[in-house]
């Protein structure tokens, strides 16, 4: 049986695999409010496939959002979107970390990704709290471990906290309130499980303290990655190469075959 035309046949099967459309969101708050203590944020799709039915909703600490989600129909590919969300019952004045996650349908999924934003709520502060974060991710779980170190003389008692998307479940406690001595140091631990339907995530840890009534915070940022399934991520030219020069080796032992059988028939067994 001839079975040289199955290659052709596997090459066409293998060209016919298509790679999958992604949605990739990046977004980007101004820390300082717009008068009126109006939240200003862009919401930029950069991947190529759109973003249907999105809808997004701010996680705050130092103020309270008119409202409790902001809709958008749909966000195409290399579009962005600008959110301008009143805040309202600002409690303390100075820096928070708060966070914008954005829920949105791309097929039959659904997806969600956290954006954290630094906002200024009446002044600027600087927080004295350095974070050194160390991350591993695998199969559906990832372990921070966390250093927080005060930079000052004095006492401080912090909230160190992890944000993440509510798609996220925590394995260990969310936040952890630590008492800092001058120059001290103190570390905790975030472990987390995680959806592995989507590329990466992100996500913060987040500290914030209350000093001389003023708001301080920082964050340190995370991205938790997952590999994309080998079946979206199309044909690579090394394996296109291959696959020719499979072919081609094919072809000249086929060739040498055909060689061998001329030279077999023109000097048939018995012959003198």
């Amino acid at each position: 049986m001839n079975k040289l035309p199955l290659i052709p046949m596997l090459l066409i099967m293998l060209l016919g695999t298509a790679s999958a459309g992604t949605v990739s969101l990046t977004g980007t708050c101004q820390s300082n409010l717009m008068s009126g203590n109006i939240l200003n944020f862009t919401l930029v799709n950069s991947g190529n496939d759109t973003a249907y039915n999105l809808q997004l909703s701010p996680v705050l600490s130092g103020a309270q959002a008119e409202n409790l989600s902001y809709p958008l129909g749909s966000l195409p590919s290399d579009q962005g979107a600008t959110f301008l969300i009143p805040l309202t019952n600002i409690t303390v004045k100075g820096t928070f970390i708060d966070a914008l996650v954005a829920t949105y349908q791309q097929g039959s999924n659904v997806f969600t990704a956290l954006f954290p934003c630094t906002v200024n709520m009446g002044k600027s502060t600087v927080s004295a709290v350095f974070l050194s974060v160390n991350t591993f991710s695998s199969s559906g779980t990832s372990i921070m471990n966390v250093s927080a170190l005060n930079s000052i003389n004095t006492n401080l008692t912090v909230n160190v906290s992890a944000l993440f998307p509510p798609s996220f479940s925590f394995i260990t406690k969310p936040s952890y309130l630590l008492h800092l001595g001058p120059y001290g140091t103190q570390k905790v631990q975030f472990v987390v499980n995680y959806p592995t339907t989507q590329a990466s995530y992100t996500g913060a840890i987040v500290d914030h303290y209350v000093y001389k009534n003023s708001s301080y915070a920082s964050f340190a940022p995370i991205v938790v990655s997952q590999s994309p399934p080998s079946a979206s991520t199309g044909i690579s030219p090394f394996l296109i190469g291959s696959i020719i020069v499979g072919i081609a080796i094919v072809l000249l032992i086929a060739r040498s075959i055909s060689k061998n059988k001329k030279k077999h028939d023109a000097n048939p067994k018995g012959s003198a």
